[in-house]
């Protein structure tokens, strides 16, 4: 799709805005600045604590970035594309994964490390059943009855579609339950 082809003006600023920072991470400033705090020996993401070229336990490698923590810094403007470009407290070496996830508002969770959660929340849900295993048995009982209550339904409601067809007027006309009108 051709930018020039896009005439709602939000989508232009998207398209804009993705080619501005493109054009600001191919610059050699930021190549720079990742090679002097990302790529050094013993550099690991802030968040799930992993360093550049582990592997992740889906087998994928890990590459380390720099995370942008002040949203400012990707306006528009002389000021910030000059705070873009260096190494202050609104930046952190993180991996990609983290990076993409930290802009979905999603962290990893404490406990294991391993799944993302959401900001507000303490742990993910398989580490709060290991520590909670009655509330596990609760929930799985609860699916349990639930699914039995849909096949009841279920089964009341064939029943009741089989009597219908069973009942209705031309059906019985076809077993000669009734005569035909004339």
């Amino acid at each position: 799709m051709d930018k020039d082809s896009v005439t709602c003006p939000e989508r232009r600023r998207v398209i804009n805005n993705r080619a501005r920072l493109a054009k600001r991470n191919r610059d050699p400033r930021w190549k720079k600045l990742k090679e002097e705090h990302a790529y050094i020996p013993g550099a690991e993401c802030a968040h799930c604590h992993l360093h550049h070229g582990d592997l992740r336990d889906n087998g994928k490698t890990v590459v380390l970035t720099i995370n942008h923590l002040c949203r400012w810094e990707y306006q528009d403007t002389p000021e910030a594309e000059e705070a873009y470009f260096t190494w202050n407290e609104c930046k952190e070496v993180c991996c990609t994964t983290c990076n993409f996830m930290f802009e979905k508002g999603m962290k990893p969770c404490p406990v294991c490390g391993r799944q993302y959660i959401k900001w507000n929340e303490t742990e993910c849900l398989p580490c709060f059943y290991k520590s909670h295993p009655e509330l596990k048995e609760a929930s799985e009982r609860r699916k349990e009855e639930f699914k039995a209550l849909k096949k009841k339904l279920r089964d009341e409601e064939k029943e009741r579609v089989k009597k219908w067809k069973r009942d209705h007027p031309i059906q019985r006309e076809k077993r000669g339950a009734l005569q035909p009108s004339q």
